[in-house]
């Protein structure tokens, strides 16, 4: 059970397009299907977009297809790309997050990439409370963060 995210391509076109499958939390098995993350963080991972060279808002989600295969391209809707250094002589962790707006101002996590991502956090929602407050808290230790929003049509 994926979310099928397609990103645009360097180039015109979807010659060099790729997509990203997202775990569905309710695949990860997420005790309500969805995790609510307050708007304060998103807020919050705007702002050091202000602050640090490394995080990055991009333009670049050209279609979203949830995992009952329903185009949401349409919807609010966003991912937060990180590549993580955990240390100097570490290899290099990408963790991806499919997030989308709710009415009332605050977003719900309906996945995760890649799947050893999703695979950890199954069941400990925890673990996603610590990878929030990482994006946050601990800028230096992402080569890039990248928050992607979708494509804006000219």
């Amino acid at each position: 059970m994926y979310w099928h995210v397609t990103f645009d391509g360097e180039y015109p076109g979807p010659s060099d397009d790729y997509t990203l499958e997202f775990k569905s939390m309710e695949a990860i098995g997420s005790k309500d299907k969805a995790s609510v993350i307050v708007r304060k963080f998103v807020d919050q991972l705007i702002e050091m977009v202000k602050f640090h060279e490394n995080y990055h808002i991009v333009g670049n989600i050209k279609s979203v297809i949830s995992p009952s295969n329903e185009d949401h391209s349409d919807k609010a809707m966003f991912a937060i790309v990180g590549f993580y250094q955990p240390g100097r002589d570490e290899p290099e962790i990408r963790i991806g997050l499919l997030i989308a707006e709710l009415i009332g101002g605050n977003f719900q996590l309906l996945g995760i990439w890649p799947d050893e991502a999703a695979d950890a956090s199954q069941g400990n929602i925890e673990s996603l409370s610590i990878l929030l407050d990482k994006f946050l808290n601990l800028p230096d230790v992402w080569t890039n963060v990248f928050l992607i929003t979708p494509v804006i049509e000219e």
